[in-house]
């Protein structure tokens, strides 16, 4: 039972974790693109 949870919430914590790393991508993209417009 204890290894359902702890493999639960590890699922989660991957999601989450793959859902930070695209939206620092999407911010990243966003920064270099009014950076290299001149909107910064």
């Amino acid at each position: 039972k204890q290894l359902d949870t702890l493999s639960e919430k590890t699922k989660m914590l991957e999601g989450i974790y793959s859902s930070n790393l695209v939206d620092l991508g999407d911010l990243k993209k966003s920064v270099l693109e009014k950076a290299f417009t001149g909107k910064l």
